[in-house]
């Protein structure tokens, strides 16, 4: 993507760059802690923006995409420190993102 072209997903590079940066391990402690700050920190419009965008995110990397080949995604598009070793934790954070959409 060129600087001057806007990216589809604005919300998830504000969260993975803000939330699941280098610091988010002392800063939060786990993924888990970092979607509860930023739950905590960002307005409902946010969360729902994070919610629609992690769907569309993950339809648009597909359900096969390895866990590796996500973590390297995450890095190199929106700045993720956070790096899933296993689906489990893959499936741990599309459950918390997704629980965003519904929070008023």
């Amino acid at each position: 993507m060129s600087p001057t072209e806007r990216s589809p997903y604005p919300q998830l590079e504000a969260f993975f760059a803000g939330y699941l940066n280098q610091d988010f391990p002392e800063t939060y402690g786990d993924v888990a802690g970092a979607v509860r700050a930023f739950a905590a920190d960002a307005s409902a419009t946010e969360r729902q923006a994070l919610a629609r965008e992690w769907q569309a995110f993950r339809e648009d990397v597909g359900e096969d995409v390895t866990v590796t080949s996500l973590g390297r995604t995450l890095a190199s598009r929106f700045g993720s420190a956070w790096a899933p070793r296993r689906r489990a934790e893959v499936d741990l954070i599309d459950r918390l993102i997704r629980a965003l959409g519904s929070r008023a």
